[in-house]
């Protein structure tokens, strides 16, 4: 995903370009910030890195939700990944990660959400100061900009409610938001539903196929 909108919902902005996958970027810019590689199959050690004591190991926890089989290979594609650069990982899962991760004291805190419609549109919980509170906030990054604050209670507020407007807001929004990368969003899957020609009726939404369960009929096949 380019950010943190769904790209097929109305707000995405279409000009946003996922992040490639460049590990020997990373790995310069690891190199660059004082974290060497002194053998081929290691961690990286702070030599003058400025932001440890030297000899110390480049090692990461990364917290993970463990009743969410997803979440765990995701994690363990992650660790595997990232050792590749020479940065050493430590998976962690638990029975609820966001409780532990809300007291805002990991390395690495993966999470994943489910989407039902009509899709929630105003994410500014993830973004917003009065949500940067430690053990009971949802914005465990301390993400803070007040140009993104002011966007997401300007589209709250517009008069009239204008679509167009609230469009380029959005995609204003969103472009801000992937600029400062509080998150690295990975991915959303692609669904494909597929309905019996004998079903009548079916009217779907993203997300939510089973919408107007209620008005379907079945007519016999010859």
């Amino acid at each position: 995903m380019a950010a943190y909108t769904l790209p097929s919902s109305w707000t995405h902005n279409p000009d946003l370009e996922p992040f490639g996958y460049d590990p020997d970027t990373a790995a310069n810019l690891l190199e660059a910030a004082g974290w060497r590689k002194i053998n081929r199959n290691g961690a990286r050690v702070c030599i003058g890195c400025g932001t440890a004591d030297d000899n110390n190991r480049l090692v990461l926890r990364l917290l993970y939700n463990d009743s969410n089989n997803i979440d765990r290979q995701v994690a363990l594609l992650i660790a595997r990944h990232l050792s590749r650069i020479g940065i050493e990982i430590d998976v962690t899962g638990a029975g609820n990660a966001f409780i532990e991760a809300s007291g805002q004291r990991f390395d690495l805190y993966l999470d994943s959400s489910d989407t039902s419609f009509p899709v929630q549109l105003d994410k500014s919980w993830f973004f917003s100061p009065e949500n940067d509170v430690v053990s009971s906030g949802s914005n465990v990054g301390s993400y803070i900009n007040p140009d993104v604050t002011e966007l997401f209670n300007a589209i709250r507020t517009l008069d009239g409610c204008n679509m167009d407007e609230r469009r380029e807001r959005y995609y204003e929004l969103e472009r801000q938001v992937q600029a400062d990368l509080p998150y690295a969003w990975l991915f959303t899957p692609y669904e494909m539903t597929v309905f019996h020609n004998s079903i009548q009726n079916v009217e779907t939404f993203a997300h939510d196929p089973f919408a107007n369960i209620h008005e379907w009929s079945v007519w016999k096949m010859p």
